[in-house]
């Protein structure tokens, strides 16, 4: 069922621009700001902001959400106009073969190295012992999450606001359902799946709280393209500060896994004793032979991410103070990630503060928030495509992109090196790894922010000197 409300956009009218200027604009500045935190993310000089750490939303975490509902407005633009040019049968087995096209691409680019060494090793993994890796991890990374998010929307695309929202709802409680299942703790390797290796992403079930981004994506397209002059710009606004506000009240569930200070201060003490002893106890044997006990309070994700126990629950019930209550602000990490790093006997601090990061990267402080939260569901986590992560973020997409509506389509703005890279995605995309292949090997982990920073400059300048040549040679990669 298609919206009568938006039936304007199934057809191109004569004389109308052929492409939307503030979406290519906001589709280049992901590219870019994807070029950065893929870049930069190898370097012990990143910036915390820039690194995605999975225990909350950093600007890291805004990308690829932005693709998602970039997408997600594209798809509604361009199927309607096909549906009502070709037939919606036809239309739909274009989408098809192009997202199953998309899949064998991710495939392709997000290949990893050999399973095992020897045939024997390799007979003995099985597919078992192999595609379960690959799923969770190195296939469904954000080309392969788009392919699948599209297929997954494509049956209420046409639909109305209602239906696709309702699509929405059901696919986020899915997920939680599953999570709760096995998946969250799958993705994050623990439990049960202790040993299987961290997913990305979400995982393969990761579609169905991507889904949210890219069906905001669909109704933002809804309210630009089926507008009779200039959209309801205050509406989205509004709208994008709601769908924010959401994401957040979800996140503050994490506080119920918040662990007292005085539990962790007890747990290190324990296991400083324990260690004492199992030293003791294999003194004979070389230190790096040498087995210990697990330590509790280094255990990152809780014993119950999704569905807390009662006396959790009980316990956060018994919380008197309103800040117990309510998550750290977006962008805002949660305690004790920026802990002063333990130095070693004879060790002097080194620099600190933004000399520390242009001169000597190495002295970094500690992340220990793990020790006083235990990793969860509600969190924003984009490693488990978490339901708060995702709302939060599809409304920030939107915000971001009514921005670039008002500076693009209202004042007439526009930035050459954006449009270059939004008209051309796909070939940035997979450019930018090769790019970036050949400039790391020169780029040590420990160099110092400077140069750091030159060669990230080096970095964009080479991407962007192959990606103009394409566009003025009309060369652009699509699927």
């Amino acid at each position: 069922m298609s919206d009568p409300n938006t039936q304007g956009i199934l057809a191109t009218p004569k004389g109308a621009p052929t492409r939307i200027v503030s979406l290519d604009q906001f589709r280049g500045y992901t590219v870019l700001g994807m070029f950065l935190v893929n870049y930069l993310g190898s370097f012990a000089a990143c910036p915390k902001i820039l690194l995605h750490t999975h225990d909350y939303i950093s600007y890291a975490d805004t990308i690829m959400p932005h693709f998602l509902f970039a997408v997600g407005f594209s798809f509604r633009l361009t199927f309607g106009r096909r549906a009502q040019k070709e037939g919606l049968a036809a239309a739909n087995w274009h989408m098809i073969r192009r997202m199953l096209g998309l899949v064998l691409v991710s495939i392709v680019i997000y290949h990893s190295g050999p399973p095992a060494e020897t045939w024997a090793k390799l007979t003995e993994k099985g597919v078992g012992g192999i595609l379960p890796n690959l799923l969770k991890r190195e296939w469904f990374q954000t080309l392969m999450h788009i392919a699948v998010t599209s297929l997954w929307i494509l049956p209420v695309i046409r639909s109305t606001a209602g239906v696709r929202i309702g699509w929405m709802v059901f696919s986020a409680a899915l997920h939680i359902w599953l999570s709760y299942w096995f998946n969250f703790e799958w993705s994050n390797g623990s439990g049960p799946f202790e040993g299987t290796g961290n997913g990305i992403d979400g995982g393969p079930l990761g579609f169905l709280t991507w889904t949210t981004p890219a069906i905001l994506g669909t109704l933002a397209c809804d309210a630009v393209a089926g507008a009779e002059g200039r959209p309801n710009l205050w509406k989205m606004v509004g709208w994008s500060i709601v769908i924010m506000a959401f994401g957040w009240l979800i996140s503050c569930g994490t506080r119920i896994y918040d662990v007292p200070e005085s539990v962790v201060e007890a747990q290190i003490q324990e296991s400083i004793e324990v260690k004492k002893r199992e030293n003791e106890e294999q003194k004979d044997i070389p230190e790096k032979d040498r087995k210990y006990s697990k330590r509790p309070e280094l255990q990152k994700i809780a014993d119950n991410p999704v569905i807390p126990s009662k006396e959790e629950l009980q316990a956060h019930m018994e919380k008197e103070d309103l800040s117990q209550w309510l998550a750290e602000p977006p962008f805002v990490p949660p305690p004790h990630s920026w802990d002063p790093p333990k130095l070693k006997e004879g060790e002097t601090p080194g620099r600190g503060g933004f000399m520390g990061w242009l001169l000597d990267p190495n002295y970094r402080p500690e992340n220990n928030a793990h020790m006083y939260r235990k990793w969860n569901y509600w969190m924003m986590s984009q490693r488990g495509g978490t339901l708060a992560y995702l709302v939060f973020s599809g409304g920030f997409s939107l915000f971001v992109y009514v921005l670039f509506y008002v500076v693009c389509d209202i004042w007439g703005w526009s930035l050459g090196v954006f449009r270059s890279f939004g008209v051309n995605a796909l070939a940035a995309y997979i450019l930018h790894a090769m790019v970036g292949g050949a400039i790391k090997p020169f780029v040590t982990k420990d160099a110092p922010g400077w140069y750091v920073t030159a060669s990230v400059i080096l970095f964009f300048l080479i991407n962007w000197i192959i990606i103009r040549h394409l566009e003025k040679q009309k060369l652009f990669l699509k699927l």
